[in-house]
């Protein structure tokens, strides 16, 4: 991210971070320890370098996600 904001490349798209598992939602066990340090730098860096349009998808770490849904997903606006 420092790279890319120190080269003022900035990608059409945003910045993805993708996660599988990492936000626990109403009483699933566990979480992504990873994943959630993940998201605690997207969160940083969508505060600090709003220019690089951050933006973060966490995926069900139970549920097999197709990569359509995926796909889906990241072209959204």
């Amino acid at each position: 991210m420092q790279a890319l904001l120190d080269h003022g490349s900035y990608p059409d798209a945003g910045l993805w971070l993708v996660t599988s598992g990492a936000q626990v939602v109403d009483r699933e066990a566990g979480g992504g320890l990873a994943g959630a340090a993940l998201w605690g730098l997207g969160k940083t860096a969508a505060l600090e370098a709003p220019d690089l349009g951050g933006r973060m998808v966490d995926l069900d770490a139970e549920a097999l996600a197709s990569p359509e849904g995926l796909v889906d997903e990241l072209l959204a606006p």
